[in-house]
């Protein structure tokens, strides 16, 4: 491997990332990324993984900032450092995808969706019955 002091990056990337890095940093001490109180609470995309829908979101986020970049405040580069952010967090849930997807786990998340289900029926006909008064 290439000692790191006579490597030089032609496109600056270390520079780069040391802003990617300083960027993320702040998205925890920005505490309405939270649901909860405060930086007590969980992030949305911690709440999408136990219900197993975090890879999709963290796509389509990636998705949605690079396509708005240059739409919104200009060349805004905020937008670029969410989609890498939401990048960098979809391969932690990928290179953690084996712990996540571990018997016990897939049994308490198919308990949870099926404890929705089931509360999703419940309100539905409970709509039903007052509007049918």
């Amino acid at each position: 491997m290439t000692d790191q002091a006579e490597f030089s990056f032609k496109y600056e990337e270390d520079l780069n990332i040391e802003k990617f890095i300083d960027f993320v940093k702040g998205t925890y001490t920005n505490e309405s990324h939270y649901v909860g109180e405060g930086s007590d609470g969980i992030q949305v995309q911690e709440f999408l993984a136990s219900i197993g829908v975090v890879k999709p979101f963290c796509i389509a986020n990636a998705i949605k900032y690079a396509a708005r970049f240059g739409k919104k405040d200009g060349h805004n580069t905020k937008d670029i450092y969410k989609a890498m952010h939401y990048l960098l967090i979809l391969l932690h849930y990928l290179d953690t995808e084996q712990v996540n997807d571990a018997p016990e786990e897939v049994e308490a998340v198919a308990d949870l969706r099926s404890e929705i289900e089931q509360l999703k029926t419940e309100l539905l006909l409970e709509t039903n019955g007052r509007l049918a008064k």
